[in-house]
């Protein structure tokens, strides 16, 4: 299943480029959960535009167990022919759920969300050549 995903998850520069959005949102959610508690999302949100997002914030705040957030976004990820944008989107926001329900840091979540964009995308975010 996961070498299927990855090849149906590739896509185009820009794509991944319009990703870093979504993932800088959910680094920043994540941060405040992990510092300050779970319930104190509730105010990041109402302001997150991102149906699916909210929906995984959603799963979070109401208790379900990550095997219930697995299995949920199962169905969400594989009930259509998703595939490049749409399907990256959709695995990104899963680990994302994963990952902040678990209490991991901004940092290792960052790492994790921005691998799947491939290792050029690594290395730009997170290790940026410093100009002189």
């Amino acid at each position: 299943m996961y070498l299927k995903v990855n090849l149906d998850i590739r896509s185009s520069e820009q794509e991944k480029n319009d990703m870093l959005k979504l993932i800088e949102t959910i680094c920043d959610v994540a941060d405040k959960a992990r510092h300050r508690g779970l319930l104190s999302i509730m105010d990041e949100y109402e302001n997150i535009d991102n149906a699916l997002l909210k929906s995984a914030l959603e799963f979070t705040l109401m208790g379900f167990a990550p095997e219930d957030i697995i299995e949920n976004f199962n169905y969400l990820i594989f009930s259509e022919n998703f595939d490049g944008r749409q399907l990256l989107e959709r695995c990104i926001i899963y680990e994302a759920a994963l990952r902040i329900y678990s209490g991991c840091k901004k940092e290792e979540i960052k790492l994790r969300l921005l691998s799947m964009l491939g290792e050029k995308w690594v290395y730009e975010e997170l290790f940026p050549v410093i100009k002189a």
